[in-house]
């Protein structure tokens, strides 16, 4: 098994977006998930919402980009 195989994300898929709360809790999520072999992907976003600061990151496996890239699609 190699370090890909294992963390295969939620029903097989090789995309995420994580959404919360600017906390630590979120940034422990979103380090989890780079420790697990997902990369970060695009830039985080950012918005406020009654007084709450919510942050979003997209991450990726990186055989996602790989077989994006063999299959000759940019997108």
């Amino acid at each position: 098994m190699t370090g890909l195989e294992k963390s295969a994300g939620p029903a097989g898929k090789s995309y995420r977006f994580l959404t919360g709360p600017d906390s630590p809790d979120f940034c422990q999520r979103v380090s989890d998930a780079l420790a697990d072999g997902w990369v970060l992907y695009g830039n985080p976003v950012l918005t406020e919402m009654g007084g709450v600061l919510y942050v979003g990151q997209a991450v990726i496996l990186p055989e996602a980009v790989h077989s994006n890239i063999l299959a000759g699609k940019t997108t």
